[in-house]
Parts: structure tokens; sequence; C-alpha cells
């Protein structure tokens, strides 16, 4: 089992793959100071380049992933306001640490990026990338919302990560094996607890972490053990 995959070889095993505005953003990257440390890079560049990605696959005929519809309004709602002090925020062993940016030099790159978000999300909704769910999956949706609305609370959860989390795996049962895509771990522990319980498996609902390049996802696995 291959740990990183292109977006082409997880859809031979997940034909149906989900992917949220984090992932879409952005990627984790090496560390240039010290080797083998992930770090979340919030920099405009670096999430200009992460979206051209998506963006090049949204111009293709055939649709290569989904959003869900709570993506979608947060892609279409994308701001152009600048973080202020002109702070990134980036991890390193789960913990957020802030860097200053030296990469941005004034606000255009901001305008540029919020203004390619925003058309990305209006492209993906028209050319049928926004998933639409049957009658009988929004029941199942609802009765999954239900039963697991615990998770919500106990990892942080927000209501749009909760919504990509029953989305995914409605349809994982529904119409065949589905891949989660994201960067935020609170997603990442509720999809563990998922499969340590059973709920699904990692044929059915696998889960990826977009790291280390513009084409690359770490699938992510659960140690049933004990």
């Amino acid at each position: 089992m291959e740990k990183y995959l292109t977006l082409d070889e997880m859809r031979q095993e997940y034909p149906i793959v989900l992917v949220d505005t984090s992932a879409i953003a952005r990627y984790w990257t090496i560390d240039p100071d010290k080797s083998n440390r992930w770090i979340n890079d919030c920099s405009d560049q670096l999430r200009l380049n992460a979206l051209s990605f998506f963006d090049r696959l949204s111009e293709e005929d055939t649709v290569s992933f989904y959003i869900i519809g709570g993506v979608y309004n947060e892609l279409r709602s994308a701001s152009k306001k600048k973080v202020k002090g002109k702070k990134d925020n980036r991890f390193k062993g789960g913990k957020r640490i802030k860097i200053r940016s030296n990469g941005d030099k004034d606000r255009g790159l901001t305008k540029v990026l919020a203004g390619n978000t925003r058309r990305l999300g209006n492209r993906l909704k028209s050319r049928g990338f926004v998933v639409d769910l049957s009658e009988e999956e929004k029941l199942a949706k609802q009765r999954f919302e239900s039963e697991y609305f615990g998770l919500k609370g106990e990892y942080g959860l927000s209501e749009v990560d909760f919504e990509h989390l029953s989305t995914g795996a409605v349809l994982s049962k529904s119409r065949g094996s589905t891949a989660l895509v994201s960067l935020d771990l609170p997603l990442v522990n509720s999809w563990k607890r998922l499969v340590r319980e059973g709920v699904c498996s990692y044929s059915s609902l696998g889960f990826f972490l977009r790291k280390g390049g513009i084409n690359s996802f770490e699938r992510n696995l659960v140690d049933l053990r004990g």
C-alpha cells in the first residue's frame, strides 16, 4: 500500500474524491530550517500555487474531484483582507506558531488570490463539481449526523468539517469507495474514530492529507491493535 499518491492514483482506489477548502488552498511542506519537519505554510504565494492545481482540473471535461456545498460557500466568499500584521499560521509538531511573512510585498497578491478562489468556486459549481445528493442520500446523511453528532464537540469540528465527514460516509455506502482530502486535524481524528469503531474501513472511506507538493497526497492509517 503506497503512502503517497497523486490524485489520479488516488482515484484508481477511490473513484469519489471529496476535497475541502484547506486542501484546495494549501499543502504541507518541509521546513527548510529543520529537515523532516512539516509546516502548514499559509503564504499567499504557496496558496496561489496550491489553488492553480485544482483550477486546471476544473477546466477539464472529466470531473476528477468533488466538493460539498459548504466548501463551495467558503470558496466563493474568499476575502481580500490580509491577515493583520502579515503573519502566517504554521504548524510544527501539531502546535500553531506565527511567522512573519517575507514573501508578500503588498496587498496585490492577496487580492489576486481572493479573486482566483472565488472564480474557482463559481466554476466548480457551474461545471458539476459540487456534490448533489439524492433524496435517499440526504436522509442517510441526516441519520449519520444525528447518530455521530457528538464528534463535533469531542473533536471541535466546524459545521463544514462535519458536513465533509458525513457526506463522505454516506457516499462511501451509496456510490462506492470515497476518499476525504483535508488538512484539518480534527477531521482526521474524527475519521480515525469511525475506522476504529468499524463504521467505515480504509477501502470504503479513505483519508488523505495534501502533503509534499501540489499533487502529492499522504494516505492516513489507523492502528487498530488493542
